[in-house]
């Protein structure tokens, strides 16, 4: 029985560490991420802050600064959405950019169906021969030929929208931070006038 009464205090001390942890965890996360006592801030954001609210009064700067750190952009979550789904453009709707996204997104979808009409063709060009006893006779006619050229078709045309859609991957990947900035920079242009 003693030993129950020994260890309340030590898990109970143990929680209360733990909630303090916590709670300073928060408070500092909530101080960096509104900068409201000169805490960490990335050098890109000092930049757009001074030049947007720099000659405003203090008051009217802090209104600003927690604006703009309600709408900025992250450009590590920019990188991790471009690598995860670039090649459908999400990464530039999170960045606001929709007409960007969306032809991203039309040449990811077109690609891939584009490959997949070039094989269900291709494929059916195969059955139908076999089908026919054109490979058994020799006679692959011009109805093979027809079929396999436009299953190539279809295969180079997917192919060149995923060779444009990689090329535009891979320019975002090397210029993801200068794409964030550029998103903020409109942000903050958006939040001062």
């Amino acid at each position: 029985m003693e030993e129950k009464v020994f260890n309340l205090p030590k898990k109970l001390s143990m929680f209360v560490s733990n909630m303090s942890l916590t709670l300073r965890k928060i408070f500092l996360i909530s101080k960096y991420k509104l900068n409201l006592n000169g805490g960490y801030m990335d050098n890109i954001d000092q930049d757009i802050i001074q030049q947007y609210a720099g000659s405003l009064p203090e008051d009217q700067q802090m209104k600003f600064k927690v604006e703009y750190y309600g709408h900025r952009k992250n450009h590590w979550i920019n990188l991790a959405i471009c690598l995860a789904a670039g090649y459908y453009g999400i990464h530039k709707f999170y960045l606001g950019q929709k007409n960007a996204g969306f032809v991203y997104l039309g040449m990811g979808l077109g690609s891939i169906l584009f490959f997949i009409i070039g094989y269900f063709v291709l494929i059916a060009s195969m059955f139908s021969g076999f089908r026919m006893g054109m490979f058994e006779s020799g006679n692959y006619g011009n109805m093979m030929f027809g079929n396999l050229f436009a299953g190539s078709i279809f295969f180079v045309l997917g192919a060149l929208l995923a060779l444009v859609l990689v090329v535009l991957f891979l320019v975002d990947i090397c210029t993801f931070k200068k794409q964030t900035k550029e998103a903020n920079a409109e942000i903050a242009k958006t939040i001062s006038s």
